[in-house]
């Protein structure tokens, strides 16, 4: 995309708000401070800007012409780059980075490409690719895990279950989350904590956990860490619980079937934290 501007080199935009001449002014783009050769000046209550310098910050490309005493702007298009690889598969798992995250992935398998522009990654945490025949159909499948959120207490995992056929083809996971919320209840009582799932109740009780009565969640929160794995050649997923702000006291361990042209939890399970809860 190019943008033709008839203007002098050292525009680029007008702030309208009152800044004293006597102030220095800084110049900030996505949040970095950047320092140009000449820097933005107050002229007639107007803040001017040199163009070239906020342009490159944005990774554009600036050229002035002279003879047409004009400035074209060309913004560049960032170039994916391989954020891991699964050598048995012959597979790299390619990203563009912006902001501190991952977007508009591109898996490479032998000469094929599959786009996926509405995954999403965290830059900061590891990226798993896996290599499994989770379906038993007899070809292993490309399981990528992507964290997508992090950060205070936070830790969120998604899965995605790609065949390697010729399309590439992504299959749906059933949501963890969603299949917590629909197969297992709890309920807060004094001093303690009841949890089922199906038949299966566990109590957690006030002298099985540090965090006091007073500090508990009426009921356990899930959704804060989400993390999956291959157990025993199956999608598994596994879904934290807290009973408090400070305090986990097991998961839900969700065991995934290929069925319907999708994976869905075939077997639900809670697993405590050691010694957390007395089980019924």
């Amino acid at each position: 995309m190019k943008i033709r501007w008839l203007i002098p080199l050292f525009l680029l935009f007008l702030l309208s708000q009152t800044v004293l001449a006597a102030q220095t002014i800084k110049l900030i783009v996505n949040h970095k401070e950047i320092k140009p050769d000449v820097p933005p000046q107050l002229v007639n209550g107007r803040v001017l800007v040199p163009v070239r310098s906020v342009a490159e910050a944005l990774q554009a490309e600036v050229i002035w012409d002279e003879l047409s005493q004009s400035v074209t702007i060309t913004q560049k298009q960032p170039t994916p780059e391989q954020i891991n690889s699964l050598p048995e598969a012959k597979a790299g798992l390619f990203a563009i980075e912006r902001d501190g995250m991952y977007e508009k992935f591109e898996l490479r398998v032998g000469d094929k490409v599959r786009k996926f522009p509405f995954w999403n990654a965290s830059v900061s945490r590891p990226h798993q690719m896996l290599f499994h025949d989770i379906d038993e159909d007899g070809q292993k499948e490309i399981i990528v895990l992507l964290t997508t959120s992090t950060g205070n207490g936070i830790h969120i995992t998604e899965a995605h279950v790609i065949k390697t056929g010729d399309m590439l083809q992504e299959v749906y996971v059933e949501q963890p989350l969603a299949i917590t919320w629909k197969n297992v209840s709890t309920k807060s009582s004094p001093g303690n904590m009841e949890i089922r799932v199906g038949k299966e109740k566990h109590m957690i009780s006030k002298e099985k956990v540090s965090s006091p009565p007073e500090n508990w969640f009426p009921h356990l929160h899930f959704g804060n860490q989400i993390s999956y794995n291959i157990v025993d050649n199956k999608l598994t997923a596994f879904v934290s619980g807290q009973i408090s702000p400070t305090e986990y006291v097991g998961e839900v361990v969700i065991t995934y079937e290929y069925k319907d042209m999708m994976f869905q939890s075939t077997d639900i399970d809670y697993r405590p934290l050691s010694s957390s809860t007395n089980d019924e």
